[in-house]
C-alpha cells in the first residue's frame, strides 16, 4: 500500500513539472527578458533593410528591427496636444530658444526634434528629442522658425502637425545656431518659390503648389509602415544621395510619426532644381552599411530635459543623435557626416554610465 501511494505521489509531481514546462514553452517570449549589453548596438546590428519604393528622385527603404524592451506606450507631441495632455507655453513670457512643457497626463510623451509648434510669440521647432514622463514639467530647447514676429495673443502653443525637413535638421546639427536655422528656412522658401512676411517655415508645408506637387509622392509612400508590422523606421535617399535615417524602438511610434516625417522628406526632394538625379537609387548594401556606421562612431552624452540619456554621434562618415530610455532606443537619427573622426570602441561610454548609475 505504501508503495502504491509513493508511486502516485511521484507520478503527480512528474505531471506537475511536465505541465509547468509545457506552459513555459507555450508562453510568448517577453521583450523585457532580452539581454542587451548596448541598446544602440542591438538595434543597428539586428536591423534589416527592406525592399525600397521609389518615385521621382525619392527612394525610401523600410528598416525592420528586432523587438526591444519596452517601457510603456509613447504618444507623440501632436497626439498629446490634440488630446489636451500636453501644454506648451512661452518660458517666462518669452524666450526665443526655450519653452515650457507640462505633461498633464499619466502617459509618456515623445517630442521629436524637428516637430513644429505654432502661435504664441513666434513658431518654434523642438531642438532635441525629449521624452516627458507622466506629469513631468521641463524647459525645452527650441529654435525659432519665424524670424520676423515677436507678438501674440497668448503664450500657449498649438501643434502644427509639421516636421521640418532633414536638410534643415542636419544644417542645425552641423552648425548649431539660431542664425543657421533662419538661413536654412529662407533658402528652402527661395528654392520652392514660397514667400512669408514673417519668414515662417510653415508656409512651405501649407503652400498649395507644394501640396499639389507632393500629392503623388504621398500616394506612393504612405503605405510603407504596412509593408511589415516590424518596420520601425526608414532610410531615405533623395536625388541619389542618402538624406537621413530615422529609426524608433517601437513600430507604433514610427507609424504615428510617419505622415509628417514623409512630408518632410518630400519637401527636401522637391527643393532642388527640376531634373537633378531623377530615378537614381542607392544600392541596398550601401544603405545597410550607412546604418551600421553608427557602430563605430563616437558617442558623447549630452543633457536632456526629459527622461533617458541622449547622445551625439559623430565620425565614421555619419553625424546624428539618439535618445535611450532604459534598454530601448527611443529614436535614432542619422545624417551623412562630412567630418571623419577617430574610431572608438562602440558602447563603452554607455556601459560605463549605466554601471555608475547602478544598473
Amino acid at each position: 500500500m505504501k508503495r502504491i501511494i509513493g508511486l502516485l505521489v511521484v507520478t503527480a509531481v512528474a505531471a506537475s513539472v511536465a505541465g509547468a514546462l509545457l506552459r513555459a514553452e507555450a508562453a510568448p517570449p517577453k521583450a523585457s527578458g532580452v539581454r542587451i549589453a548596448d541598446p544602440l548596438d542591438y538595434l543597428v546590428s539586428g536591423a534589416r533593410i527592406g525592399a525600397p519604393r521609389s518615385y521621382q528622385g525619392l527612394t525610401i527603404y523600410p528598416v525592420i528591427t528586432q523587438p526591444m524592451p519596452g517601457f510603456g506606450r509613447v504618444y507623440t507631441l501632436d497626439e498629446a496636444m490634440r488630446r489636451g495632455w500636453l501644454q506648451i507655453s512661452e518660458y517666462r513670457g518669452g524666450s526665443v530658444n526655450e519653452v515650457m512643457a507640462h505633461n498633464l497626463s499619466d502617459r509618456n510623451v515623445f517630442m521629436m526634434a524637428s516637430q513644429m509648434i505654432g502661435g504664441a510669440k513666434q513658431d518654434r521647432i523642438i531642438r532635441d528629442d525629449v521624452l516627458l514622463r507622466p506629469h513631468a514639467k521641463a524647459r525645452i530647447p527650441v529654435y525659432c522658425v519665424e524670424q520676423h514676429r515677436w507678438r501674440g495673443v497668448s503664450d500657449r502653443f498649438s501643434s502644427l502637425g509639421i516636421n521640418v525637413s532633414p536638410v534643415l535638421r542636419s544644417r542645425a546639427m552641423a552648425a548649431p545656431s539660431q542664425s543657421e536655422v533662419w538661413a536654412g528656412v529662407a533658402k528652402q522658401q527661395a528654392d520652392l518659390g514660397v514667400q512669408s512676411a514673417t519668414g515662417a517655415a510653415k508656409v512651405v508645408y501649407q503652400s498649395e503648389k507644394v501640396q499639389r506637387d507632393a500629392a503623388p509622392y504621398r500616394e506612393k509612400f504612405i503605405g510603407i509602415p504596412d509593408v511589415d508590422p516590424r518596420a520601425s523606421g526608414v532610410v531615405v535617399v533623395s536625388r541619389g544621395g542618402i538624406l537621413v535615417a530615422d529609426v524608433f524602438y517601437d513600430p507604433a511610434l514610427f507609424r504615428a510619426l510617419w505622415p509628417t516625417l514623409l512630408d518632410s522628406y518630400i519637401v527636401d526632394t522637391l527643393s532642388p532644381p527640376p531634373g537633378s538625379a531623377h530615378g537614381i537609387r542607392a544600392p541596398q548594401p550601401d544603405v545597410q552599411a550607412f546604418l551600421q556606421r553608427v557602430l563605430r562612431a563616437r558617442r558623447q552624452s549630452k543633457v536632456t530635459p526629459g527622461a533617458g540619456t541622449a547622445y551625439d554621434l559623430r565620425g565614421n562618415g555619419i553625424m546624428g543623435t539618439t535618445l535611450i530610455m532604459d534598454r530601448a532606443v527611443v529614436h535614432l537619427e542619422l545624417f551623412p557626416g562630412v567630418e571623419i573622426l577617430p574610431l572608438r570602441t562602440p558602447g563603452i561610454e554607455w556601459r560605463r554610465q549605466r554601471l555608475e548609475e547602478g544598473h
